[in-house]
């Protein structure tokens, strides 16, 4: 737990902040953080008692700066195994574009989203938003897939090859074909 109402606590977790500041002053794609700086770092200093919520507020800044001074990772990195992601994002790419020109390219196509909320006018796809919506559910089922356990990684990275249980299988040994 930080000790806001110590001086050189503030000071210190407050440094880096205006360093960056003073670092991009001339950029203008960083102007609202920089206002940001000046005005929580005012208010840490004058009401030291609520520096922790001006604290978590420049904390939630750096979700649009790769070079934010505080803060550390934006997340945790994804724990698919590689092979397994770029499967999968290879299956979002093709899906999404074969459904795009399908979409796209039929005059009697139009799809429409029925779950909205009460009263509201249904949402119509355009044939990229669809192509996007179907790529983006081919690769949520894929990393699904992976995380039950029904798609699994055979040996390294080199020479990968995808493997899908079957739970019919009885012995419980992987499908070969």
């Amino acid at each position: 737990m930080v000790n806001w109402e110590d001086t050189e606590v503030l000071e210190a977790k407050i440094a880096p902040l205006e360093e960056w500041a003073a670092e991009n002053a001339d950029n203008a794609d960083c102007e609202d953080s920089i206002e940001l700086i000046g005005l929580m770092t005012r208010r840490m200093r004058r009401n030291p008692a609520n520096a922790a919520t001006a604290w978590k507020q420049l904390l939630a800044e750096q979700v649009h700066h790769d070079d934010w001074p505080i803060g550390g990772q934006k997340g945790p990195g994804s724990t698919l195994h590689p092979a397994i992601r770029a499967f999968a994002l290879e299956a979002k790419a093709e899906i999404s574009e074969i459904m795009t020109e399908t979409f796209g390219n039929s005059e009697y196509l139009r799809y429409v989203k029925m779950k909205r909320p009460r009263n509201s006018d249904p949402l119509f796809h355009t044939a990229d938003t669809f192509g996007a919506a179907a790529g983006q559910t081919a690769y949520t089922a894929i990393v699904n897939l992976a995380k039950a356990g029904f798609l699994t990684v055979e040996g390294g990275l080199e020479g990968v090859e995808l493997d899908t249980y079957d739970p019919s299988d009885s012995d419980g040994d992987d499908n070969e074909g």
